[in-house]
């Protein structure tokens, strides 16, 4: 597979990366610069004009990922329910969580917390990244998931 980045303003592609096989998700930095690819071979972080980092801790599964809002760090969730919180400059792991139920899902990152919903679940779960790992819970009983 390949990915393409192009600049939105012009006609002509800005990068281009070769990848191992089809992505299972993709993830675009909030300034466009950088994409986390996931695959067979892993997740990696790559970067328009600049070095591929491979960020380790899920497995091959992997559904979702997404970047912050000020893109200094990005989240992968797998169908094993472990979430991982990179750093995005250098790709290391800042945190590391386990959703109550393994399950394909999406991952959102807020500036402070960390949400995943899993498909066919009707469950969000979030955790707060300023106060800990501990994680809230939310389903239809919560007016949250319909």
């Amino acid at each position: 597979g390949k990915l393409r980045a192009w600049d939105p303003g012009g006609t002509n592609p800005v990068a281009d990366w070769d990848l191992p096989g089809p992505p299972t998700a993709v993830a675009v930095s909030p300034d466009g610069r950088r994409a986390a690819v996931a695959g067979a071979r892993g997740v990696r972080l790559v970067q328009v004009g600049g070095k591929t980092v491979s960020l380790a801790g899920l497995g091959d599964a992997v559904s979702g990922l997404a970047f912050d809002p000020s893109g200094g760090r990005v989240a992968g969730l797998d169908g094993t329910g472990r979430v991982v919180v990179w750093d995005a400059a250098t790709g290391a792991e800042r945190f590391r969580f386990a959703r109550p139920h393994a399950a394909a899902g999406v991952v959102a990152l807020s500036a402070d917390a960390v949400a995943t919903a899993g498909l066919g679940l009707a469950q969000v779960t979030v955790w707060d990244l300023a106060a800990g790992a501990k994680p809230r819970t939310y389903g239809p009983a919560d007016d949250c998931c319909y």
